[in-house]
Protein backbone atom coordinates (compact mmCIF):
# COMPACT_ATOMS: atom_id res chain seq x y z
CA UNK A 1 0.00 0.00 0.00
CA UNK A 2 3.12 2.44 0.65
CA UNK A 3 4.80 1.75 -2.42
CA UNK A 4 1.30 2.60 -4.30
CA UNK A 5 1.18 6.08 -2.40
CA UNK A 6 4.37 6.83 -3.26
CA UNK A 7 4.03 5.91 -6.68
CA UNK A 8 0.63 8.01 -7.11
CA UNK A 9 2.62 10.90 -5.41
CA UNK A 10 5.34 10.10 -7.82
CA UNK A 11 3.11 11.04 -11.11
CA UNK A 12 0.99 13.53 -9.06
CA UNK A 13 5.28 15.32 -8.98
CA UNK A 14 5.66 14.34 -12.82
CA UNK A 15 2.31 15.62 -14.19
CA UNK A 16 2.43 18.85 -12.37
CA UNK A 17 5.58 19.91 -13.46
CA UNK A 18 5.75 19.11 -17.17
CA UNK A 19 6.91 21.40 -19.42
CA UNK A 20 4.96 23.14 -22.31
CA UNK A 21 7.05 23.33 -25.55
CA UNK A 22 6.28 25.92 -27.62
CA UNK A 23 7.54 25.85 -31.20
CA UNK A 24 8.57 28.74 -33.45
CA UNK A 25 7.91 29.20 -36.73
CA UNK A 26 10.96 29.33 -38.70
CA UNK A 27 13.21 32.54 -38.69
CA UNK A 28 14.97 33.27 -41.92
CA UNK A 29 18.32 35.24 -41.04
CA UNK A 30 19.18 38.72 -41.98
CA UNK A 31 22.68 38.94 -40.84
CA UNK A 32 21.74 40.70 -37.71
CA UNK A 33 21.88 39.33 -34.10
CA UNK A 34 18.50 39.29 -32.78
CA UNK A 35 17.52 38.16 -29.13
CA UNK A 36 15.07 35.91 -28.76
CA UNK A 37 12.58 38.07 -26.93
CA UNK A 38 12.47 40.10 -29.89
CA UNK A 39 11.10 38.14 -32.29
CA UNK A 40 8.67 35.89 -30.31
CA UNK A 41 5.64 38.74 -31.11
CA UNK A 42 6.35 39.09 -34.36
CA UNK A 43 6.04 35.23 -34.36
CA UNK A 44 2.63 35.49 -32.88
CA UNK A 45 3.71 34.57 -29.38
CA UNK A 46 3.98 36.61 -26.22
CA UNK A 47 7.28 36.76 -24.64
CA UNK A 48 6.83 34.93 -21.66
CA UNK A 49 10.01 37.07 -19.97
CA UNK A 50 11.68 33.52 -18.50
CA UNK A 51 11.53 30.04 -19.61
CA UNK A 52 11.94 26.48 -18.65
CA UNK A 53 14.37 26.04 -21.81
CA UNK A 54 15.59 27.62 -25.04
CA UNK A 55 16.35 25.37 -28.24
CA UNK A 56 18.31 26.42 -31.14
CA UNK A 57 18.77 24.21 -34.53
CA UNK A 58 19.88 25.12 -37.37
CA UNK A 59 18.32 23.73 -40.21
CA UNK A 60 20.25 21.04 -42.67
CA UNK A 61 19.44 23.59 -45.37
CA UNK A 62 21.65 26.09 -44.63
CA UNK A 63 24.51 26.69 -46.24
CA UNK A 64 26.16 29.01 -43.40
CA UNK A 65 27.01 28.99 -39.61
CA UNK A 66 24.57 29.97 -36.99
CA UNK A 67 25.59 32.11 -33.76
CA UNK A 68 24.16 31.91 -30.10
CA UNK A 69 24.87 33.59 -27.16
CA UNK A 70 24.73 36.98 -25.56
CA UNK A 71 24.01 40.40 -27.11
CA UNK A 72 27.58 40.61 -28.46
CA UNK A 73 27.60 37.70 -30.74
CA UNK A 74 28.66 38.14 -34.53
CA UNK A 75 30.31 35.86 -37.32
CA UNK A 76 33.20 35.03 -35.07
CA UNK A 77 31.82 35.03 -32.06
CA UNK A 78 29.29 32.75 -30.00
CA UNK A 79 28.34 29.43 -30.44
CA UNK A 80 28.83 28.26 -33.96
CA UNK A 81 25.97 25.87 -34.91
CA UNK A 82 26.85 23.95 -38.68
CA UNK A 83 23.81 23.21 -40.37
CA UNK A 84 22.01 20.23 -38.71
CA UNK A 85 23.59 21.43 -34.99
CA UNK A 86 21.40 22.52 -32.25
CA UNK A 87 21.85 23.88 -29.06
CA UNK A 88 19.92 24.02 -25.47
CA UNK A 89 20.47 27.03 -23.29
CA UNK A 90 21.28 26.07 -20.23
CA UNK A 91 19.56 26.94 -17.10
CA UNK A 92 19.73 28.06 -13.82
CA UNK A 93 17.49 26.36 -10.97
CA UNK A 94 16.98 27.84 -7.63
CA UNK A 95 15.61 25.01 -5.10
CA UNK A 96 13.16 22.39 -7.08
CA UNK A 97 13.10 21.48 -11.13
CA UNK A 98 10.59 23.16 -11.13
CA UNK A 99 12.70 26.70 -10.67
CA UNK A 100 14.42 26.31 -13.45
CA UNK A 101 14.49 29.05 -15.87
CA UNK A 102 16.84 31.12 -18.13
CA UNK A 103 15.57 34.43 -19.55
CA UNK A 104 14.63 34.93 -23.48
CA UNK A 105 15.98 38.74 -23.76
CA UNK A 106 19.76 37.09 -22.87
CA UNK A 107 20.06 34.96 -25.75
CA UNK A 108 20.83 35.89 -29.49
CA UNK A 109 21.02 34.55 -32.44
CA UNK A 110 22.15 35.02 -35.81
CA UNK A 111 21.66 34.20 -39.20
CA UNK A 112 23.42 34.64 -42.42
CA UNK A 113 20.69 35.77 -44.98
CA UNK A 114 19.67 32.75 -46.76
CA UNK A 115 19.39 30.63 -43.80
CA UNK A 116 17.00 29.73 -41.14
CA UNK A 117 17.13 28.87 -37.30
CA UNK A 118 14.43 27.13 -35.46
CA UNK A 119 13.42 27.54 -32.00
CA UNK A 120 11.84 25.93 -29.26
CA UNK A 121 10.81 27.72 -25.93
CA UNK A 122 9.86 25.60 -22.65
CA UNK A 123 7.23 27.14 -20.67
Amino acid sequence: MKRIALLMLALSVVLFSQVSPVSVPDIAGTGVAASVASVLPAQGIADPGTVRFIQFVAPASNTGTVRVGDSKISTTRGIPLAAGAGHNAPTVCSGSINDCKTYTAAWYFLVAAGDKVSIVIGR
